[in-house]
């Protein structure tokens, strides 16, 4: 009785995870929009600078495309650990069931 306890209690929590990962998963894809949003602000950014002070404007035109990236590759690289993450949780519960 007390081992159906406790399995119950863990499958409980693993699918509170797997439902946790797929709602924070599905949230952070969502945040691509302001991303691309960044993407399009630069060179609207960069131009107006250029128009007012060249000098100031080649820092702040390298210090946004700096931004950008980085900020581009740390979005990816934590889209995928979440996707990998994810992908073992389901195939741990998958031999769980299947044994």
């Amino acid at each position: 009785m007390k081992l159906l306890q406790e399995r119950l209690k863990a499958m409980t929590t693993e699918e509170g995870q797997i439902k946790l990962l797929e709602k924070n998963l599905e949230a952070h894809r969502k945040s691509k929009r302001l991303l691309k949003s960044m993407w399009i602000l630069m060179p609207i950014i960069a131009i107006l600078c250029f128009l007012v002070v060249f000098q100031l404007a080649i820092f702040i035109t390298g210090s946004l495309l700096l931004m950008c990236t980085a900020l581009q590759l740390w979005h990816t690289s934590l889209d995928k650990s979440m996707e990998r993450r994810l992908k073992h949780i389901k195939q741990s519960k998958r031999k769980r069931a299947s044994s």
